[in-house]
């Protein structure tokens, strides 16, 4: 294994930690703050872009991963595809794409609106249709974030069991 490969694998495992720890947090601590307090905390959280940066996280992740299994397609015989490691790690791959997908196609639009309603609301008097929006927009947030931080946790799991497989 050259030198190249081994910092390839050690960048896509530490940002696979970094994204998952952090989506771990937003699922469990996070989110419940939002609730208490609304647009404050996310006006706070929107200054500190801390949700925005998760993705830029999980695309390089899997972007790293893509290669490093590219790779192995390559320079090994065709009868890995079939093995016990490589399809654990073809299972943990589907599931960082799909928490990639599920951040950027769900999570994101529904925290762009939050924020943007909650900072127009901030101070102010709401409707019971925009206490309704909201509170729609906090609940989807709050069950992707969960559904997420599963995926995350199951490519985890899977990619680590992968070479004992």
């Amino acid at each position: 294994m050259g030198v190249s490969l081994l910092i390839l694998r050690a960048a896509h495992i530490m940002l696979a930690l970094i994204w998952t720890g952090a989506q771990i947090f937003v699922a469990v601590f996070r989110l419940r703050a939002t609730g208490l307090s609304g647009g404050r905390v996310m006006q706070a959280l929107q200054l500190r872009r801390y949700r925005p940066a998760l993705l830029p996280v999980g695309a390089i992740t899997v972007l790293t991963g893509l290669v490093l299994y590219g790779r192995m397609v390559v320079s090994s015989r065709s009868g890995w595809l079939l093995s016990g490691p490589a399809i654990l790690f073809a299972i943990g791959g589907l599931a960082g794409i799909a928490a990639l997908v599920s951040g950027w196609f769900v999570s994101r639009p529904a925290y762009q609106r939050l924020i943007t309603l909650a900072t127009a609301l901030a101070g102010g008097t709401q409707t019971p249709e925009q206490q309704g929006e909201l509170e729609g927009l906090r609940h989807r947030l709050r069950r992707t974030a969960r559904w997420i931080a599963v995926l995350l946790l199951a490519a985890t799991l899977t990619m680590s069991l992968a070479p004992f497989a």
